[in-house]
């Protein structure tokens, strides 16, 4: 016992210089991942890519991450041997050296648009998958009672993501798009470092074991029985709660408005008279307007209920959107931008606790992965099919207005959906103050 007690005030002693650990590697992350992803279009068009196939692109990486990530996942539960940091490390080693080899084929002057795709490609699938499990290294130590604070190390990745798009922005309007992987592989290496040492005396990030970490709980439990609840399909799991499968539906339409946006941002700024640093500017003004709403997301929850919060975010979605149309100038884009504080700002945490409140609790990491292939999986697989294609064949605005629809019809079931929950959640109520 008395052992027992010294282990964990060296927790609790440790703790406060983990989170900082952690918040770098949060940061090294999305500096590097966001100075990829926010010029991949520029990028492969000053190649030669058409949209079009710009857009099949976005889509074979978002499905290849949800395959890869789901499979590297599955093999690292069941095995003894493989765990999580050597599999993150081998992840990051890979990005290393494909980004290393675009960034030689630019300098030897080397111009084979397929090479360029398919590499460019892989990198965006092994950056996607990544982002899991960047998380995951975090709730390792949560899952032996170390309190590592999630919220505060993703703020600052969200602080650093804005600054990187500012200085990008100004970067490739200077040196070209190419100046992109270095960017990458700087920020790249630092986090290798990072990652390797981030432990503490008697703990790493050596688990295999599948976390489960409950937002209302904080439980970390990995019970049998648990598990075992967890094994139903999807189907079933659709059947049972067909509620929350058209709050899926809403959430796609909505995220679907959102990539889009997101992934031909540079074609907007463009048709408005800006440039790649237009770009940065305003991915910058979203990632810090979203800051605010997350950190005080409880505090919202409980004043207005999360239910309340979705039809906040679905009619933020539009805005933001429709503000993105109608946009003239450089100042509108930065003005819609801002609309981020209503939209995903309030999305991401609002989602995430309604899955968790409205599904039998076996069902919540499986409502939760669902969300994810919802909005990152499917949401930016068809957004940047049909993106592409409509860009080249009808340009940016015929897009933008198709955005709109799609983010109005993701509120109106988002708006359907949440009143039905809060009427049923009400009877139940009342259900158990009569008896």
């Amino acid at each position: 016992m008395k052992e027992s007690n010294q282990l964990r005030a060296e927790k609790v002693h440790e703790a406060g210089k983990l989170t900082l650990h952690y918040a770098l590697i949060q940061g090294a992350f999305w500096m590097g991942y966001m100075a990829i992803r926010a010029y991949t279009t520029q990028y492969l068009a000053d190649r030669g890519l058409s949209y079009t196939i710009i857009g099949v692109l976005y889509a074979i990486a978002s499905i290849g991450s949800v395959l890869l990530q789901t499979g590297l996942s599955g093999i690292i539960d069941r095995s003894k041997k493989i765990r999580l940091q050597p599999v993150t490390l081998t992840l990051i080693g890979i990005v290393l050296a494909l980004g290393g080899s675009l960034l030689f084929f630019q300098y030897m002057g080397v111009n084979q648009p397929i090479l360029v795709a398919i590499l460019y490609a892989i990198m965006l699938i092994i950056l996607y998958a990544l982002q899991s499990f960047i998380t995951s290294l975090c709730y390792v130590f949560i899952n032996h009672g170390i309190p590592v604070n999630f919220g505060l190390a993703r703020g600052v990745g969200s602080i650093c993501a804005a600054l990187i798009n500012v200085i990008m922005g100004n970067l490739v309007v200077i040196f070209g798009s190419g100046c992109i992987f270095y960017t990458l592989l700087g920020f790249f290496v630092i986090l290798v470092i990072l990652v390797v040492t981030f432990r503490i005396r008697g703990y790493h990030v050596h688990s295999h074991k599948p976390i489960e970490f409950h937002l209302r709980t904080g439980d970390t439990s990995h019970s049998q029985t648990t598990h075992k609840k967890h094994q139903g399909g999807t189907l079933s799991f659709m059947r049972k709660h067909k509620n929350f499968v058209l709050f899926l539906i809403g959430c796609f339409f909505s995220m679907t408005a959102y990539q889009c946006v997101n992934s031909y941002m540079i074609n907007i700024a463009t048709d408005v008279g800006g440039s790649a640093k237009t770009v940065g500017y305003t991915l910058a003004i979203a990632a810090s307007m979203e800051l605010p709403a997350m950190v005080s997301f409880n505090w919202l929850q409980k004043k207005l209920t999360a239910t309340r919060l979705l039809r906040v975010a679905g009619i933020g979605f539009i805005l933001k959107v429709l503000l993105m149309t109608l946009a003239k100038s450089e100042g509108m884009m930065y003005i819609a931008a801002m609309m981020q504080s209503v939209s995903f700002g309030i999305f991401l945490p609002a989602s995430t606790y309604f899955a968790n409140d409205c599904v039998d609790a076996e069902d919540r990491v499986k409502a939760q992965a669902l969300i994810s292939a919802a909005t990152v999986g499917m949401a930016m697989t068809i957004g940047s099919l049909i993106g592409g294609a409509i860009i080249d064949h009808f340009g940016i605005k015929a897009l933008l207005w198709l955005c709109v629809g799609f983010a109005a019809i993701g509120c109106v079931i988002t708006f359907y959906v949440t009143h039905i929950y809060d009427r049923r959640k009400k009877i139940k109520s009342k259900a158990r103050f009569t008896a």
